[in-house]
């Protein structure tokens, strides 16, 4: 079948799983990470789904976190606006120039942290909890940009190394003996 279809239903029903799954036990605290959440904003299903986890997660200890390089995106539909408003912390990295406006105004941003936007190194970004703005830096370790990288290249030389899903799947392996000791 075309991406353009199954794609939209995978995330649903990954996105829905993971709800029903983490959503039992109220008492332990989690995060549901979405990566790319503007691909849920395509289909009002899928968005309403998601801005509805947003507004109900607290209530079940679950930690929501929509990532997207896609933010005009979640300007553009009602649930996306849904989403932004329950979401009390937020992380802006590396702006285009296209896009600063649109958030420089949806965020309260200053000229000075829009300016910083547009030209932050890697890593770096803004940190914005109600009214209060903070610089901030990321960085990966090895293993995590190992595990997480897109950039083709550089998953050739993860090849390369031996860094391999078995091998991670072996350090999981080996965490979680470590944990139920």
């Amino acid at each position: 079948m075309d991406e353009e279809i199954m794609r939209p239903i995978g995330l649903f029903v990954t996105t829905r799983w993971a709800w029903n799954k983490l959503s039992r036990d109220r008492r332990k605290k989690k995060r549901i990470v979405v990566d790319e959440a503007q691909t849920m904003m395509d289909t009002h299903e899928t968005a309403k789904w998601l801005e509805d986890a947003f507004r109900r997660s607290r209530k079940r200890n679950i930690s929501m976190c929509a990532c997207t390089q896609g933010f005009e995106v979640f300007l553009r539909v009602p649930e996306g606006m849904g989403i932004l408003k329950n979401s009390t912390t937020k992380f802006m990295m590396k702006q285009e120039p296209i896009d600063i406006e649109a958030v420089k105004e949806k965020f309260a941003l200053s000229i000075g942290e829009a300016e910083f936007l547009l030209t932050a190194p890697k890593g770096y970004g803004i940190v914005k909890a109600n009214d209060d703005a903070s610089v901030f830096f990321a960085e990966a370790t090895e293993k995590e940009y190992r595990m997480f990288t897109s950039d083709p290249n550089d998953l050739a030389v993860s090849k390369e190394v031996g860094f391999s899903e078995q091998r991670y799947k072996t350090d999981q392996a080996q965490k979680r003996s470590f944990v139920q000791a």
